[in-house]
């Protein structure tokens, strides 16, 4: 469970028990009244914090890894390979994008309806949460051993490797941006 603590005199206020494993996240609402908690039972749970009591419990199709409050009862989950956009009120899955590598860490950003995350194969992920989820941005963190190796385009203006992971990394040459294709299975 989750505990809340009086910061000042560090008395404790409450303990807010709901998940039956590991909480992984906890976003607070921005007038703090309420709070979202995510955990790997697989399930999001929002909290009335003004009475330290249970709202809702949504089942978000597997282990959680992460929670951010996007506005109202809109949240931003990482279940697995995946985020997801949740209305929690309904309990309503609205969007979900596939990142093709477990996300281990999703933390918000300082700019508007953006969030970042880290992914198992050591990439960082900057996603746009609104109005749909995107990635906008690939730092890859570790290639490593890379397979196989081709340019392609006009040009060749990319260039794309196949490594250890289940994500190819598609380079722009000009930029050495990059960004994942996922589709492997195997690796």
């Amino acid at each position: 469970g989750a505990i809340a603590s009086d910061i000042e005199p560090g008395q404790l206020v409450a303990t807010l028990e709901a998940h039956h494993s590991t909480v992984t996240g906890l976003a607070l609402a921005a007038d703090g009244s309420r709070a979202v908690s995510s955990g790997r039972d697989g399930v999001a749970v929002v909290w009335d914090l003004a009475s330290h009591t249970k709202v809702n419990t949504v089942p978000v199709f597997g282990p959680a890894e992460g929670v951010l409050l996007l506005e109202d009862s809109l949240a931003l989950l990482a279940v697995g390979s995946t985020l997801s956009t949740w209305n929690l009120a309904k309990a309503k899955q609205l969007d979900k994008l596939e990142l093709g590598s477990e996300v281990t860490l999703l933390r918000p950003s300082t700019l508007p309806a953006t969030a970042h995350c880290a992914t198992a194969d050591l990439n960082l992920v900057t996603v746009t949460t609104g109005p749909k989820l995107t990635v906008s941005d690939t730092v890859v963190g570790n290639n490593d051993e890379v397979l196989d190796l081709a340019y392609l385009g006009e040009a060749s203006s990319h260039l794309v490797l196949a490594c250890n992971s289940p994500s190819l990394r598609l380079y722009t040459v000009a930029s050495w941006r990059c960004c994942l294709a996922s589709g492997h299975r195997d690796t």
